[in-house]
Protein backbone atom coordinates (compact mmCIF):
# COMPACT_ATOMS: atom_id res chain seq x y z
CA UNK A 1 0.00 0.00 0.00
CA UNK A 2 1.42 3.59 -0.87
CA UNK A 3 1.71 6.12 1.32
CA UNK A 4 -0.45 8.18 2.37
CA UNK A 5 -0.26 12.08 0.40
CA UNK A 6 0.71 14.94 2.59
CA UNK A 7 -3.02 16.46 1.88
CA UNK A 8 -4.75 13.63 3.77
CA UNK A 9 -2.56 14.44 6.68
CA UNK A 10 -3.35 17.86 6.96
CA UNK A 11 -6.97 17.46 6.47
CA UNK A 12 -6.70 14.99 9.25
CA UNK A 13 -5.21 17.18 11.81
CA UNK A 14 -6.71 20.71 10.41
CA UNK A 15 -9.97 19.16 9.18
CA UNK A 16 -10.38 21.33 6.49
CA UNK A 17 -10.61 21.15 2.88
CA UNK A 18 -6.85 20.62 1.20
CA UNK A 19 -5.75 21.21 -2.31
CA UNK A 20 -2.21 19.80 -2.43
CA UNK A 21 1.12 21.31 -4.08
CA UNK A 22 1.88 18.69 -6.74
CA UNK A 23 4.14 15.80 -4.89
CA UNK A 24 5.46 12.66 -6.16
CA UNK A 25 3.17 9.51 -5.20
CA UNK A 26 4.80 6.18 -4.74
CA UNK A 27 0.94 5.38 -5.86
CA UNK A 28 1.11 6.15 -9.43
CA UNK A 29 4.89 6.95 -9.61
CA UNK A 30 4.35 10.17 -11.28
CA UNK A 31 4.14 14.54 -9.80
CA UNK A 32 0.06 14.30 -8.22
CA UNK A 33 -1.74 16.86 -6.51
CA UNK A 34 -4.80 16.00 -4.21
CA UNK A 35 -8.08 17.87 -3.51
CA UNK A 36 -9.24 16.41 0.07
CA UNK A 37 -12.30 17.18 2.16
CA UNK A 38 -12.68 16.05 5.84
CA UNK A 39 -15.43 12.95 6.16
CA UNK A 40 -17.63 13.61 9.83
CA UNK A 41 -20.24 11.77 11.39
CA UNK A 42 -23.80 12.80 12.35
CA UNK A 43 -22.01 14.62 15.60
CA UNK A 44 -19.47 16.41 13.39
CA UNK A 45 -16.37 14.50 14.58
CA UNK A 46 -13.86 13.46 11.09
CA UNK A 47 -14.19 9.65 10.59
CA UNK A 48 -11.76 10.05 7.51
CA UNK A 49 -11.12 11.93 4.67
CA UNK A 50 -12.42 12.05 0.46
CA UNK A 51 -9.69 12.32 -1.44
CA UNK A 52 -9.39 13.00 -5.57
CA UNK A 53 -6.18 12.27 -7.37
CA UNK A 54 -5.08 14.66 -9.94
CA UNK A 55 -2.73 13.71 -12.51
CA UNK A 56 -0.50 16.12 -13.84
CA UNK A 57 0.23 14.46 -16.91
CA UNK A 58 -3.53 14.01 -17.49
CA UNK A 59 -4.35 17.46 -16.80
CA UNK A 60 -1.74 19.09 -18.92
CA UNK A 61 -2.85 16.79 -21.72
CA UNK A 62 -6.41 17.83 -21.45
CA UNK A 63 -5.57 21.73 -21.44
CA UNK A 64 -2.73 21.12 -24.27
CA UNK A 65 -5.42 19.38 -26.41
CA UNK A 66 -8.04 22.37 -26.01
CA UNK A 67 -5.51 24.50 -27.93
CA UNK A 68 -5.39 21.55 -30.44
CA UNK A 69 -9.30 22.37 -31.03
CA UNK A 70 -8.41 25.90 -32.10
CA UNK A 71 -6.14 24.69 -34.80
CA UNK A 72 -3.44 27.94 -35.74
CA UNK A 73 -5.07 30.16 -33.70
CA UNK A 74 -2.88 31.76 -30.91
CA UNK A 75 -5.41 31.36 -28.25
CA UNK A 76 -4.05 30.08 -25.52
CA UNK A 77 -5.99 27.89 -22.40
CA UNK A 78 -4.61 27.29 -19.03
CA UNK A 79 -5.82 26.79 -15.27
CA UNK A 80 -4.97 29.52 -12.56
Amino acid sequence: MAAEPRSVKSTLETEQSQFSDLEYYAGNGNLTAFLTAPLLDERGSIIGVYAIEVRLGSLLNTVTAVNYRYGDSSQIHYLV
